[in-house]
């Protein structure tokens, strides 16, 4: 074997390891879905955005306090989150549970929402914070705001 016929294969042997080790380490290190301990806050949370994901938007109008209910009916609600409320969540974005902020009885959940696009070497990341306010309604954590997705809710009434 010549000398530039082993130069090519030591090239070809190192890029098909680099090539494994970059897709082991995408694999190893993209977040799943995160668990958390039940009833708290952060689960209350993923559980409303399951069911808002699903369309199941009364489920997800019973996360939501009494308070942030009074807002609008839950037919109100899922009324509005047919029209306006196709947010739609994928891949390629990632909601994040950066810290949670405790106050007497309630908490505020604070968010990292990012959203990735492109590819390649034209990847791109843009991420914003997001506040979500919680209380305790007889031992179950709620949702204080009214929201569509993660983003606020319209609040007038439809007629």
């Amino acid at each position: 074997m010549t000398r530039h016929m082993r130069l090519v294969l030591i090239i070809a042997a190192s890029v098909v390891v680099l090539v494994v080790a970059a897709v082991i380490a995408v694999l190893a290190l993209s977040p799943g879905d995160s668990h958390f301990a039940p009833g708290s806050p952060e689960a209350v949370f993923q559980q409303y955005i399951k069911a808002y994901q699903s369309r199941d938007f009364n489920g997800a109008y019973g996360f939501f306090s009494s308070q942030a209910q009074k807002q609008l009916t839950a037919d109100e609600y899922a009324l509005n989150a047919r029209s306006f409320g196709n947010v739609s969540f994928d891949s390629n974005q990632r909601i994040l549970i950066d810290r949670v902020e405790h106050r007497d009885s309630a908490v505020i959940l604070h968010l990292t929402i990012e959203n990735i696009f492109g590819s390649g070497i034209d990847l791109n990341r843009t991420s914003y914070d997001r506040s979500i306010p919680m209380v305790q309604e007889n031992g179950t954590w709620k949702i204080d705001e009214l929201l569509l997705g993660i983003n606020p809710a319209p609040v007038t009434p439809t007629k």
